[in-house]
């Protein structure tokens, strides 16, 4: 089979996939019933989940996890067990609010349960893909599955993809992978200059410097929030990290500044120029501000990726560092990166791995 063939077949099982109700649509059966919203999760899915049900003015009734903790409270509920719930109420509907999809059987078959409903959207990214922009975009796909540089990665492309036409994550569970962002088709050495777009508190850094035994030249964390860059630099001589330059500047193509909206784990830039002020970050080049003789840059950046990849193009040009690029935040990300690099460094060989069973931390790879 031609490898055409081949992703004309992967579009078309994609499209002919069985289709599950999008989140708008899922909200409104949520609305349309008269039973009390019961939601299944507490952690940081469930927060996201909870926003969604606020923006659309929807109530929850009660919150139940497996194994509570004594007096623990979300959002104003206390956390109780299935059994609790069903004492109080009776016949109710749940709402997932956790990654663990194939767990949904335990409840979906109660005689006390209507139904379980899942949000596909998580986070609110725009995840679902429409047949317009499958079919009108198959030859770039056909390109960059091709470009793929083990069976693993075509595979979970391909599942990718049809879950997110099919507003369905159960097609990508057996492809979800561990070690984000250090895998092991990635090597690493006691010589490696980092450069860390969205270091957040410093999870990544502190995993990476286990990871080589604290043996690098320089890792430059780039993290626009006050909050988390305090909170990595306590981090940082915690566990007496050396070499490490926090840089309070988001990465872009050119020097600017943006309003920001700050968030415990979805902070992201509002993309209009601004003046400096207080709800306001400054952003520019990588190649202005980091060593040009980056060896690793990982980036997970809300969606500003491609614009940062832009402002890193000396860099990545002239040294051709490892790459480890997050997918997911713009529904073009899956073509217009690849792409993009492809034309940069024609050498990168690329790789995809799914990190999270909700569908984001898709991550690509460019060795």
């Amino acid at each position: 089979m031609s490898v055409s063939n081949k992703m004309s077949t992967i579009v078309s099982q994609a499209l002919d996939a069985k289709r599950f109700p999008n989140d708008q649509e899922t909200l409104e059966q949520i609305k349309n019933s008269d039973l009390p919203l019961v939601l299944w999760g507490s952690a940081k899915f469930a927060k996201h989940i909870f926003r969604i049900l606020e923006k659309d003015k929807i109530s929850v009734s009660a919150v139940f996890v497996d194994n509570p903790k004594v007096g623990e409270t979300f959002e104003g509920h206390l956390v109780c067990t299935f059994e609790d719930v069903i004492a109080k109420f009776g016949q109710i509907d749940i709402l997932l609010a956790h990654g663990e999809r194939s767990l949904i059987p335990k409840y979906s078959n109660n005689e006390n349960v209507n139904k379980v409903f899942t949000i596909f959207d998580f986070q609110c990214l725009g995840f679902s893909y429409e047949r317009k922009f499958l079919e009108s975009n198959a030859d770039v796909f056909n390109g960059i599955w091709n470009d793929l540089s083990d069976e693993f990665s075509k595979k979970s492309f391909e599942a990718y993809i049809k879950s997110r036409v099919s507003n369905n994550f159960e097609h990508i569970q057996e492809f979800v992978t561990g070690n984000q962002y250090f895998q092991d088709f990635i090597n690493f050495t006691n010589s490696e200059i980092v450069i860390d777009c969205g270091a957040y508190t410093g999870d990544t850094l502190l995993e990476f410097s286990d990871l080589v035994k604290g043996e690098f030249k320089k890792y430059f964390a780039l993290e626009p929030s006050d909050t988390n860059a305090k909170i990595m630099a306590v981090l940082i001589v915690k566990n007496a990290i050396g070499n490490v330059e926090i840089i309070k500047k988001g990465a872009w193509n050119e020097h600017a500044y943006f309003s920001f909206l700050e968030d415990t784990d979805t902070s992201h830039m509002n993309i209009q120029y601004e003046s400096p002020g207080e709800n306001t970050i400054e952003v520019d080049k990588i190649d202005l501000i980091c060593d040009s003789n980056a060896t690793f840059i990982k980036m997970d950046i809300e969606g500003a990726e491609l614009m940062a990849l832009k402002g890193a193009s000396e860099t990545i040009s002239k040294n051709k560092p490892k790459l480890a690029l997050a997918i997911y935040h713009r529904t073009e990300d899956l073509i217009t990166i690849p792409k993009y690099l492809k034309e940069l460094r024609p050498d990168y060989k690329f790789y995809f791995r799914l990190h999270n069973k909700i569908g984001t931390d898709a991550v690509l790879y460019a060795i």
